[in-house]
């Protein structure tokens, strides 16, 4: 079966190095997990898209649904072939997210009616080894989520071979792997043995690395985590068994705690229990230990350095005290081997154990001493922390006031516009008068007071969805800005959710480019101007103050042109304001995490991955932009087509003939300029300001 793109299911081998998407007909649910594939396996495997398409069991003929036993065998046909288009559709839109992100895409896919069947069937028959899937639909994500949800994904997380390595994927994150342990289950049962202090080490540094670890070597782990400890559990209890036996029963209560506390030896000459150099040591040792331990408690200037000491102090004193008390199974061990070794040998005298007696209670009483010192600290600690969270909050209410007062005296450069005046200036939204439309709404040409407007009309349902609008985002943003390369904001009215812009006779740069209604193509020395001007206007945005503006959806749809095909930057319904630290220049980075949004073509590939916006996300569109403007070709991978063609030296043929004829040295400068900007990479990217502007005014004054 035809797929529709670059591969087909006999073309396809089996390989480690290739990496299996499994993706439905949804592209925006399945989007999710395309991308967290890419974000974390594009540099290190190749990419193959697996579809497994479900014929439909009814098909809607005049409005009513008819089994398709009942229709004849000519209409299936054809209905199963519109289907298949629109299928291979459906995969060439997941190609070419791929290829957006810098990979090039195979497809594999097969025709079931039972969707996660034929998921093991493709597994089976090209001996795919690694394979991601969606978990659940990202809506029914929660971070409860141990397995997967969706009643396929489910299937295939008990049926898949083993040799298969599946990554179930929901809102770009790993819920299970194919053994169905993930890192979390993983995690919280090496955490809840009792005494895994020899195997933990090994496992959490294995964990440590969130998206490498398969199910066979989680539950290798474990196995070999629960091994160790059932060895260590036999030689306690063996060991215990032995020191047990009935011959050495310790039957004075007295000398029992004393001999728990303390291991003794018999003097061969006198027959006197003496303590062995051995617990002398020990208890020594913990003496020092407790001394250093108080010193470290007492409180000094860098308060950082001493909380986090104290810490640690009371970590060592409490397994010490521990170990003294008898708590540590090998020290309990240790102590009745040894307690069964004295009763057999003799009894201490008096005198002996009274002054061990002294000795133990001493013990007891520096530690009762260092707990109150420790308690003190975490009393301090506490009080640090809320002082510090104070400090915090004091700070942000100060810079919050400090943007406020700054926007109360910026300048609003227009004005509040009543629905009446709307209505009358496009004869009640008129049909006839819309010039345009997209997602947000639609757009019309109108007179008011006798001077020509575009009316933008935003759709909305409640004020409420208002106050949180790409209208209320246009208006702060265009409301606060001047630039001759801005399309200016006349005036607002909240009353029928409509912006009034300046009336730009040229329309888009879009249809300028494709030559709408049989309009003249633009010249090549138009084409510079209109680089050079959105670059300026992009600098203009990028070094507004407090705050730098990010259009985050430049595109030639939303470039206008007026009467003499001055370019202006228009629809700021997406734009982000991103807050610029006190020392930082235009040329650090500034970042902050945002929704994707924009159109796929343009978006900046690392915006696409990570969802961290940037000001170079904008220089990534404006890249592809002058692209088109040299080429008068579609955004679509038009950056690795010119790459190519300027490496085998037909860039003369991939120049738009119709802007007349190009002078090629300033042309190829200008290309080589737009590749650095669509660098995949953020930081690969040229400075707006410093870089491409003077570029571009160098070409201006050679042409």
């Amino acid at each position: 079966m035809e797929t529709g793109v670059d591969s087909t299911v006999g073309s396809l081998g089996v390989g480690e190095d290739k990496l299996f998407v499994a993706v439905g007909n949804d592209i925006e649910k399945n989007t999710s997990t395309l991308l967290w594939a890419l974000k974390n396996f594009r540099k290190k495997l190749n990419f193959c898209i697996l579809h497994v398409h479900q014929p439909a069991l009814e098909i809607r003929i005049m409005g009513v649904n008819f089994r398709v036993e009942a229709l004849d065998a000519q209409q299936v046909r054809a209905y199963r072939q519109k289907e298949r288009e629109k299928m291979n559709k459906i995969l060439n839109d997941y190609v070419d997210i791929c290829l957006h992100a810098g990979v090039h895409a195979e497809t594999i896919n097969i025709e079931k009616d039972n969707i996660e069947s034929g998921i093991l069937e493709l597994i089976v028959q090209h001996g795919i080894t690694k394979l991601v899937m969606g978990a659940a639909s990202d809506r029914h994500y929660s971070k409860q989520m141990v397995k997967p949800r969706s009643q396929k994904a489910n299937f295939v997380f008990k049926n898949a071979p083993i040799s298969c390595n599946i990554w179930f994927v929901c809102k770009q994150k790993v819920i299970a792997t194919s053994e169905g342990v993930s890192e979390k289950i993983a995690m919280e049962a090496t955490t809840s043995q009792s005494d895994q202090s020899r195997a933990r080490p090994f496992i959490n540094k294995s964990l440590s690395h969130n998206d490498g670890l398969s199910g066979n070597q989680v539950k290798e782990l474990l196995r070999r985590a629960q091994s160790t400890n059932s060895e260590t559990t036999r030689e306690s209890e063996s060991s215990r068994k032995k020191s047990q036996s009935p011959n050495k029963v310790l039957t004075n209560p007295f000398q029992d705690l004393l001999h728990r506390a303390f291991s003794r030896n018999k003097e061969p000459s006198s027959g006197k229990i003496t303590r062995t150099s051995s617990s002398s040591s020990s208890l020594r040792s913990l003496s020092q230990s407790t001394d250093r331990s108080s010193s470290r408690l007492s409180i000094g200037s860098s308060s950082g350095r001493i909380l986090s000491d104290d810490e640690t102090v009371a970590s060592s004193l409490c397994e010490s005290i521990e170990n003294l008390n008898g708590s540590s199974p090998a020290y309990e061990l240790s102590l009745e081997k040894e307690s069964g070794s004295i009763h057999e040998e003799g009894t201490p005298n008096k005198e002996q154990l009274e002054r061990e007696r002294e000795e133990l209670e001493k013990l007891r009483s520096q530690r009762d001493q260092v707990m109150k010192e420790i308690q003190i600290a975490q009393d301090q600690k506490v009080k640090l922390v809320s002082q510090i969270s104070d400090s915090d909050r004091m700070v942000t209410e100060l810079v919050a006031m400090q943007k406020e007062f700054a926007s109360l005296q910026r300048p609003q450069f227009f004005s509040v516009i009543s629905a009446l005046d709307i209505e009358s200036a496009t004869e009640s939204f008129n049909p006839s008068m819309k010039i345009g439309e997209g997602g947000f709404g639609n757009v019309y040409k109108g007179l008011l007071r006798q001077t020509p407007v575009a009316i933008k009309r935003f759709h909305f349902h409640s004020l409420e969805e208002q106050s949180n609008s790409d209208f209320q985002r246009e208006v702060n943003v265009l409301s606060k800005v001047r630039h001759p390369n801005l399309v200016t904001l006349i005036g607002a009215c909240p009353e029928a959710s409509s912006l009034v812009f300046e009336y730009l006779v040229n329309g888009s740069l879009e249809d300028r480019l494709t030559c709408k209604d049989d309009t003249p193509p633009l010249s090549w020395k138009i084409r510079f101007r209109i680089a050079m001007e959105i670059c300026s206007a992009l600098i203009f945005l990028h070094s507004n103050e407090p705050d730098s503006i990010v259009h985050g959806d430049l595109k030639p749809s939303n470039i206008l042109l007026d009467v003499n095909f001055v370019s202006k930057l228009g629809d700021f319904g997406i734009a982000s304001f991103i807050t610029r630290d006190e020392n930082s220049s235009y040329t650090r980075t500034l970042c902050c995490t945002a929704d994707l949004k924009g159109t796929i073509a343009y978006i900046d590939p690392e915006f696409f991955a990570t969802g961290v916006l940037t000001p170079k996300a904008d220089v990534y569109s404006f890249g592809v932009v002058v692209l088109q403007l040299l080429t008068g070709r579609s955004a679509v991978g038009l950056a690795q087509k010119v790459k190519c063609a300027l490496d085998q030296g037909t860039l003369n043929a991939m120049l738009d003939a119709s802007a007349g004829d190009w002078p090629l040295v300033q042309a190829k400068k200008l290309v080589q300029m737009a590749l650095r900007c669509c660098e995949l990479s953020r930081k690969d990217r040229p400075n707006l300001e410093l870089d491409v502007l003077k570029l571009l005014q160098s070409l201006e004054i050679q042409i």
